[in-house]
């Protein structure tokens, strides 16, 4: 995951997030449903990478 590259290079994960959140505020609710969509919305996004910041210590 891009999480474990991220962390591997020395960066901070947690600021996905925050690019997640500029995402989420520039649509300013204009998405369309996440199935019309060809990437998930960004608030399923940073569940996502808040999940895969906690298991950070389980990349290979």
């Amino acid at each position: 995951m891009k999480v474990c590259f991220i962390n591997d290079a020395g960066y901070n994960p947690e600021e996905l997030i925050s690019v997640m959140q500029v995402l989420d505020e520039a649509s300013q609710g204009n998405e369309p449903p996440e199935f019309f969509s060809t990437h998930p919305n960004p608030e399923r996004r940073i569940e996502r990478i808040q999940e895969a910041i906690q298991n950070v210590s389980a990349c290979p």
